[in-house]
Protein backbone atom coordinates (compact mmCIF):
# COMPACT_ATOMS: atom_id res chain seq x y z
CA UNK A 1 0.00 0.00 0.00
CA UNK A 2 1.37 3.50 -0.90
CA UNK A 3 2.36 6.13 1.49
CA UNK A 4 -0.64 9.29 1.57
CA UNK A 5 1.21 10.98 -1.46
CA UNK A 6 1.87 14.58 -0.16
CA UNK A 7 0.68 17.68 -2.35
CA UNK A 8 2.89 19.73 -4.25
CA UNK A 9 2.04 22.45 -1.75
CA UNK A 10 2.77 20.43 1.54
CA UNK A 11 6.06 18.78 -0.18
CA UNK A 12 7.87 22.21 -0.81
CA UNK A 13 7.45 23.47 2.43
CA UNK A 14 10.00 22.39 5.30
CA UNK A 15 9.77 18.94 5.60
CA UNK A 16 8.23 18.11 9.35
CA UNK A 17 8.79 14.25 10.68
CA UNK A 18 6.54 14.65 13.83
CA UNK A 19 4.04 12.67 11.76
CA UNK A 20 6.68 9.75 11.02
CA UNK A 21 5.86 6.45 12.62
CA UNK A 22 9.04 5.58 14.14
CA UNK A 23 9.64 2.02 15.61
CA UNK A 24 12.89 2.11 17.81
CA UNK A 25 15.36 -0.71 17.56
CA UNK A 26 18.47 -1.71 18.95
CA UNK A 27 21.15 0.23 18.52
CA UNK A 28 19.29 3.46 17.90
CA UNK A 29 18.90 2.26 14.56
CA UNK A 30 15.30 2.96 14.10
CA UNK A 31 13.26 0.35 12.12
CA UNK A 32 10.70 1.43 8.84
CA UNK A 33 7.46 1.48 10.40
CA UNK A 34 6.10 0.59 6.39
CA UNK A 35 7.69 -2.88 6.45
CA UNK A 36 6.10 -3.74 10.07
CA UNK A 37 2.19 -4.39 9.76
CA UNK A 38 0.26 -1.52 11.57
CA UNK A 39 0.03 -2.32 15.61
CA UNK A 40 -2.76 -0.56 16.41
CA UNK A 41 -5.10 -2.45 13.92
CA UNK A 42 -8.38 -3.80 15.20
CA UNK A 43 -7.24 -7.07 14.00
CA UNK A 44 -5.27 -9.75 16.50
CA UNK A 45 -3.69 -10.99 13.69
CA UNK A 46 -2.29 -8.06 12.37
CA UNK A 47 -0.87 -7.04 16.06
CA UNK A 48 0.47 -10.46 16.28
CA UNK A 49 1.97 -10.75 12.46
CA UNK A 50 3.60 -7.39 13.07
CA UNK A 51 4.46 -7.53 16.13
CA UNK A 52 6.73 -10.91 15.96
CA UNK A 53 8.17 -9.83 13.15
CA UNK A 54 9.29 -6.74 14.67
CA UNK A 55 11.01 -8.89 17.89
CA UNK A 56 12.87 -10.88 15.18
CA UNK A 57 14.02 -8.02 13.01
CA UNK A 58 14.73 -6.06 16.65
CA UNK A 59 17.13 -8.87 17.56
CA UNK A 60 14.75 -10.45 20.22
CA UNK A 61 15.43 -13.75 18.95
CA UNK A 62 18.63 -14.81 17.98
CA UNK A 63 19.54 -16.77 14.12
CA UNK A 64 19.07 -20.36 15.24
CA UNK A 65 16.50 -19.77 18.34
CA UNK A 66 13.49 -21.37 18.88
CA UNK A 67 10.62 -19.29 18.33
CA UNK A 68 7.63 -20.55 20.96
CA UNK A 69 4.05 -19.79 20.49
CA UNK A 70 4.12 -20.01 24.35
CA UNK A 71 6.77 -17.49 24.95
CA UNK A 72 4.95 -15.28 22.36
CA UNK A 73 1.78 -15.34 23.87
CA UNK A 74 3.53 -14.25 27.59
CA UNK A 75 5.60 -11.61 25.19
CA UNK A 76 2.79 -10.07 23.36
CA UNK A 77 -0.56 -10.85 25.68
CA UNK A 78 -1.98 -12.40 22.79
CA UNK A 79 -3.94 -16.14 22.35
CA UNK A 80 -2.04 -18.59 20.66
CA UNK A 81 -4.33 -18.72 17.37
CA UNK A 82 -3.30 -15.31 15.74
CA UNK A 83 0.23 -16.14 16.96
CA UNK A 84 0.45 -19.64 14.82
CA UNK A 85 -1.16 -17.93 11.85
CA UNK A 86 1.71 -15.35 12.08
CA UNK A 87 4.47 -17.99 12.19
CA UNK A 88 3.43 -19.81 9.34
CA UNK A 89 3.16 -16.39 7.15
CA UNK A 90 6.78 -15.41 8.44
CA UNK A 91 7.91 -18.83 7.40
CA UNK A 92 6.08 -18.18 4.27
CA UNK A 93 8.10 -14.69 4.39
CA UNK A 94 11.34 -16.54 4.80
CA UNK A 95 11.78 -14.93 8.45
CA UNK A 96 11.10 -18.59 10.17
CA UNK A 97 12.29 -22.05 8.93
CA UNK A 98 10.25 -24.79 10.65
CA UNK A 99 11.52 -27.45 12.79
CA UNK A 100 10.90 -31.43 12.07
CA UNK A 101 8.76 -31.37 15.20
CA UNK A 102 6.31 -28.59 13.91
CA UNK A 103 8.21 -25.81 15.81
CA UNK A 104 9.77 -22.41 13.50
CA UNK A 105 13.43 -21.26 14.42
CA UNK A 106 14.84 -18.15 13.32
CA UNK A 107 16.17 -18.00 9.74
CA UNK A 108 19.97 -17.09 9.21
CA UNK A 109 20.97 -15.12 6.53
CA UNK A 110 24.26 -15.20 4.69
CA UNK A 111 25.57 -12.24 2.89
CA UNK A 112 24.94 -14.31 -0.33
CA UNK A 113 21.66 -14.56 0.59
CA UNK A 114 21.41 -10.49 1.07
CA UNK A 115 22.99 -10.15 -2.40
CA UNK A 116 20.43 -12.86 -4.09
CA UNK A 117 17.41 -10.32 -2.34
CA UNK A 118 18.49 -7.18 -3.49
CA UNK A 119 19.65 -8.88 -7.54
CA UNK A 120 16.41 -10.45 -7.23
CA UNK A 121 14.71 -7.18 -6.63
CA UNK A 122 16.47 -5.50 -9.53
CA UNK A 123 15.29 -7.75 -11.64
CA UNK A 124 11.61 -7.66 -10.68
CA UNK A 125 11.72 -4.23 -10.69
CA UNK A 126 13.09 -4.07 -14.13
CA UNK A 127 10.15 -6.04 -15.31
CA UNK A 128 8.17 -3.72 -13.70
CA UNK A 129 9.88 -0.69 -15.85
CA UNK A 130 9.44 -2.78 -19.07
CA UNK A 131 5.72 -3.57 -18.36
CA UNK A 132 4.90 -0.22 -17.72
CA UNK A 133 7.10 1.13 -20.76
CA UNK A 134 4.76 -1.13 -22.81
CA UNK A 135 1.68 -0.27 -21.67
CA UNK A 136 2.28 3.36 -20.98
CA UNK A 137 1.99 5.08 -17.07
CA UNK A 138 -0.99 7.14 -16.63
CA UNK A 139 -0.81 10.81 -16.13
CA UNK A 140 -2.60 10.14 -12.38
CA UNK A 141 0.63 7.84 -11.89
CA UNK A 142 3.26 10.21 -12.75
CA UNK A 143 1.32 12.61 -10.42
CA UNK A 144 2.09 10.39 -7.44
CA UNK A 145 5.71 9.80 -8.74
CA UNK A 146 6.60 13.71 -8.67
CA UNK A 147 4.58 14.02 -5.81
CA UNK A 148 6.68 11.81 -3.98
CA UNK A 149 9.94 12.99 -5.44
CA UNK A 150 8.90 16.44 -3.97
CA UNK A 151 8.50 15.16 -0.51
CA UNK A 152 11.96 13.36 -0.56
CA UNK A 153 13.67 16.38 -2.07
CA UNK A 154 12.35 18.44 1.16
CA UNK A 155 13.74 15.85 3.49
CA UNK A 156 16.79 16.01 1.53
CA UNK A 157 17.24 20.27 1.60
CA UNK A 158 17.69 19.85 5.47
CA UNK A 159 21.43 20.63 6.24
CA UNK A 160 22.25 17.59 7.87
CA UNK A 161 19.96 14.11 7.76
CA UNK A 162 19.04 12.93 11.37
CA UNK A 163 17.55 10.14 12.37
CA UNK A 164 14.07 11.20 11.67
CA UNK A 165 14.92 12.65 8.27
CA UNK A 166 16.52 9.45 7.28
CA UNK A 167 13.50 7.42 8.56
CA UNK A 168 11.36 9.70 6.52
CA UNK A 169 13.66 8.90 3.46
CA UNK A 170 13.19 5.41 3.99
CA UNK A 171 9.23 5.68 4.41
CA UNK A 172 8.78 7.67 0.89
CA UNK A 173 11.68 5.61 -0.55
CA UNK A 174 9.76 2.06 -0.13
CA UNK A 175 6.70 4.43 -1.09
CA UNK A 176 8.14 5.61 -4.54
CA UNK A 177 9.42 2.47 -5.28
CA UNK A 178 6.20 0.04 -4.60
CA UNK A 179 4.87 2.77 -7.19
CA UNK A 180 6.86 1.21 -9.96
CA UNK A 181 5.00 -2.55 -9.41
CA UNK A 182 1.61 -0.36 -9.70
CA UNK A 183 2.77 1.08 -12.95
CA UNK A 184 3.74 -2.19 -14.28
CA UNK A 185 -0.08 -3.06 -14.76
CA UNK A 186 0.68 -6.88 -13.34
CA UNK A 187 -0.99 -8.40 -10.33
CA UNK A 188 2.03 -11.14 -10.69
CA UNK A 189 4.61 -8.26 -10.25
CA UNK A 190 2.99 -6.72 -7.89
CA UNK A 191 2.63 -9.59 -5.30
CA UNK A 192 5.65 -10.79 -5.95
CA UNK A 193 7.15 -7.21 -5.17
CA UNK A 194 4.93 -7.51 -1.93
CA UNK A 195 6.42 -10.20 -0.81
CA UNK A 196 9.52 -9.60 -1.71
CA UNK A 197 9.31 -6.05 0.39
CA UNK A 198 7.88 -8.23 3.63
CA UNK A 199 11.80 -9.68 3.46
CA UNK A 200 14.07 -7.21 5.39
CA UNK A 201 17.04 -7.08 2.80
CA UNK A 202 14.45 -6.94 -0.31
CA UNK A 203 12.82 -3.77 0.84
CA UNK A 204 13.57 -1.03 -1.55
CA UNK A 205 14.92 1.16 2.04
CA UNK A 206 16.88 -1.92 3.19
CA UNK A 207 20.34 -0.22 3.37
CA UNK A 208 19.15 3.25 3.72
CA UNK A 209 20.38 3.71 7.36
CA UNK A 210 23.46 1.93 6.41
CA UNK A 211 24.40 4.30 3.56
CA UNK A 212 23.19 7.38 6.29
CA UNK A 213 26.74 5.73 8.12
CA UNK A 214 28.44 6.05 4.46
CA UNK A 215 31.26 8.82 4.26
CA UNK A 216 29.39 11.89 1.93
CA UNK A 217 26.04 9.97 2.53
CA UNK A 218 24.30 13.06 2.21
CA UNK A 219 25.73 12.95 -1.82
CA UNK A 220 24.52 9.27 -1.98
CA UNK A 221 21.21 10.13 -0.84
CA UNK A 222 21.11 13.46 -3.72
CA UNK A 223 22.49 10.76 -6.42
CA UNK A 224 19.75 8.26 -5.23
CA UNK A 225 17.43 11.05 -5.60
CA UNK A 226 18.25 12.33 -9.17
CA UNK A 227 18.18 8.96 -10.49
CA UNK A 228 14.80 8.98 -8.68
CA UNK A 229 14.42 11.95 -10.95
CA UNK A 230 15.50 10.85 -14.10
CA UNK A 231 14.14 7.59 -14.07
CA UNK A 232 10.67 9.37 -13.77
CA UNK A 233 11.28 11.57 -16.81
CA UNK A 234 12.21 8.23 -18.78
CA UNK A 235 9.13 7.15 -17.96
CA UNK A 236 7.30 10.27 -19.12
CA UNK A 237 8.97 9.97 -22.62
CA UNK A 238 8.83 6.75 -22.61
CA UNK A 239 12.64 5.98 -22.84
CA UNK A 240 13.30 2.25 -22.72
CA UNK A 241 17.08 2.48 -22.99
CA UNK A 242 17.41 5.59 -20.26
CA UNK A 243 15.21 4.12 -17.85
CA UNK A 244 16.98 0.82 -17.98
CA UNK A 245 20.46 2.17 -17.36
CA UNK A 246 19.04 4.43 -14.35
CA UNK A 247 17.68 1.52 -12.84
CA UNK A 248 21.28 -0.78 -13.41
CA UNK A 249 23.03 2.05 -11.59
CA UNK A 250 20.60 2.56 -9.00
CA UNK A 251 20.55 -1.28 -7.57
CA UNK A 252 24.20 -0.62 -7.89
CA UNK A 253 24.13 1.98 -4.84
CA UNK A 254 22.26 -0.76 -2.74
CA UNK A 255 25.32 -3.51 -3.31
CA UNK A 256 27.65 -0.67 -2.68
CA UNK A 257 25.96 -0.12 0.68
CA UNK A 258 25.56 -3.51 1.63
CA UNK A 259 29.50 -4.04 0.59
CA UNK A 260 30.28 -0.84 2.81
CA UNK A 261 28.20 -2.71 6.01
CA UNK A 262 29.92 -5.96 5.56
CA UNK A 263 33.18 -4.55 5.09
CA UNK A 264 33.38 -2.12 8.09
CA UNK A 265 31.27 -4.96 10.32
CA UNK A 266 28.36 -2.72 10.61
CA UNK A 267 25.34 -5.06 9.64
CA UNK A 268 23.17 -4.04 12.52
CA UNK A 269 22.58 -0.90 10.63
CA UNK A 270 20.95 -2.73 8.20
CA UNK A 271 16.85 -3.69 8.94
CA UNK A 272 17.16 -7.50 10.67
CA UNK A 273 21.09 -7.10 10.24
CA UNK A 274 21.60 -9.40 13.49
CA UNK A 275 20.63 -12.16 11.25
CA UNK A 276 23.19 -11.77 9.00
CA UNK A 277 26.03 -14.75 10.26
CA UNK A 278 29.20 -14.52 8.74
CA UNK A 279 31.23 -17.66 8.06
CA UNK A 280 33.19 -18.41 11.74
CA UNK A 281 37.11 -19.87 10.34
CA UNK A 282 38.56 -22.58 11.95
CA UNK A 283 41.08 -21.43 14.18
CA UNK A 284 44.66 -21.96 12.75
CA UNK A 285 46.48 -25.06 14.68
CA UNK A 286 50.19 -23.66 15.62
CA UNK A 287 52.72 -25.32 13.62
CA UNK A 288 54.75 -28.40 14.51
Amino acid sequence: MLLPGPGAARAAAPFDCTDQAVVPARNGVPQPAGNIAALSGPSQSSRALGMTRAHILNGTFAPGEKVSELKLCDLLGLSRTPIRAALRQLEFEGLLMQRDDGGFVVRAFSVADVEDLVETRATLEGLAAHRALLRGVSAEQLVQARELLMCLDAILSRPQLDACAVQAYAERNRAFHMLLGEMSGSEVIRRQLRQLTSSPFGDPSAFVHARARMPAAHLAFLTAQEQHRQFVEALASRDTRRAEAVLTEHARSGRRALSHAVDTRRTDLLLGGGLIVRPTLAPRLPDA
